[in-house]
């Protein structure tokens, strides 16, 4: 039987991801994987997540990728830096996108500046869906703005709310699967008992933190869990640590 596995948060850990999918997952064609976004930033190396993501397409895979708020903020950045009239707005974010992990991003491209990045990295990210649907469930990065009457027209709820409370009739009764947040193994496992917004985040680039530091996936069709610890980090953990 085909499963729908949704992966979040990646965050530039390659080898973690390529653990989780490779070793354990072993996924085939006729499986659906759901990448809910933030593939780069924080870990060390944001482009091999990417190419990793694009083999598994090119590869005849079934595989959606979802928009996640350092993708939007990187595309600002881009924006800014292309745009001389709004170059003091530029300064401003991409500071603040580097102090979020945007440095370990330029550095495993090799370039200064986003513009340098390869057209088709950058396709790739503009290209990215902010939802989808798959059967009784919406999957988002973060979550959805459910003090309006239409939740999938705010884009941007799709990509930072937190601290929402759940209309379900809004979005067909569907359950809300998300990432964005990071959640212990522990809350994570209680939440998909009966939850309507479950977060599948739980802090793969946090190793430091008590019930964190794993990739996880979720096959929709049984709930199961599968969990990877981090990889990337591997002798690695103090220069880590003195980082965050």
């Amino acid at each position: 039987m085909a499963r729908r596995w949704v992966i979040p948060d990646i965050h530039g850990c390659e080898a973690t991801l390529i653990s989780l999918v490779e070793d354990q997952l072993q996924p085939t064609q006729e499986d659906e994987i759901f990448f809910l976004g933030d593939y780069i930033d924080r870990g060390p190396n944001p482009k091999g997540v990417l190419d990793y993501i694009m083999s598994l397409q090119s590869g005849g895979y079934k595989v959606q990728a979802l928009m996640g708020n350092h993708e939007e903020v990187f595309l600002r950045c881009l924006c800014f830096e292309n745009n001389p009239m709004k170059q003091v707005g530029f300064f401003e974010l991409k500071d603040s996108w580097y102090y979020h992990g945007g440095n370990t991003t330029m550095k495993s491209f090799g370039v200064e500046r986003l513009s340098q990045i390869p057209e088709k990295y950058l396709e790739f990210i503009r290209n990215l869906a902010f939802y989808a649907l798959s059967g009784d469930f919406v999957l988002v990065h973060a979550g959805m703005n459910f003090l309006i009457a239409d939740p999938f027209s705010d884009k941007l709820a799709m990509l930072w709310a937190k601290n929402y409370a759940v209309a379900p009739e809004k979005i067909a009764h569907r359950r809300l699967i998300h990432g964005h947040v990071p959640q212990t193994f522990l809350q994570i496992q209680q939440n998909l008992a009966s939850a309507p917004a479950i977060s599948l985040d739980n802090g793969c680039v946090f190793p430091q933190k008590t019930g964190m530091g794993n990739l996880i996936a979720l096959d929709l069709n049984s709930f199961e869990i599968v969990s990877q610890t981090n990889v990337d980090f591997v002798g690695k953990r103090e220069k880590y640590l003195q980082m965050v």
